[in-house]
C-alpha cells in the first residue's frame, strides 16, 4: 500500500498532536506527583531553619514594643505635669522673693 504525501502529512500530524498532549499530561502528572514533596522540604526547612521560631520572636518583640511604646506615652504626660508643677512653684517661689525684696524697698 501506497500512502501519498498529505497522507503522511496528516497521520504526523496527528502523531504529533498526541505526543504532545502527552507530554502535557505527563508534565501536569510529575508537578501533582512533585508537590507533596515539595511540600514536605518546605516544611523541614523552616523547621530547620529556625524561621517559625524566629517569627514567634518578631511577633512578641513587636507586642513589647507596643507596651512600651504605650508606657513611654504615660512618662510623657507624667513630666509634663511635673514640669508645670515645678514651674508654678518656680513661679511663686519668685513672687515671695519679689514681694520680700518690695517689702525691704518699701
Amino acid at each position: 500500500m501506497h500512502r501519498t504525501r498529505s497522507d503522511r502529512k496528516a497521520t504526523e500530524s496527528t502523531e504529533e498532536g498526541v505526543t504532545q498532549e502527552r507530554l502535557a499530561q505527563a508534565r501536569v502528572a510529575s508537578l501533582a506527583a512533585a508537590e507533596p514533596l515539595a511540600a514536605a522540604l518546605r516544611e523541614t526547612l523552616s523547621e530547620a531553619s529556625g524561621v517559625r521560631e524566629a517569627v514567634r520572636q518578631e511577633q512578641a518583640v513587636q507586642a513589647e514594643l507596643g507596651e512600651v511604646v504605650c508606657e513611654v506615652g504615660r512618662f510623657q504626660e507624667q513630666h509634663q505635669k511635673w514640669a508645670s508643677a515645678f514651674n508654678d512653684l518656680h513661679t511663686a517661689i519668685k513672687e515671695i522673693g519679689d514681694f520680700e525684696n518690695w517689702m525691704k524697698l518699701a
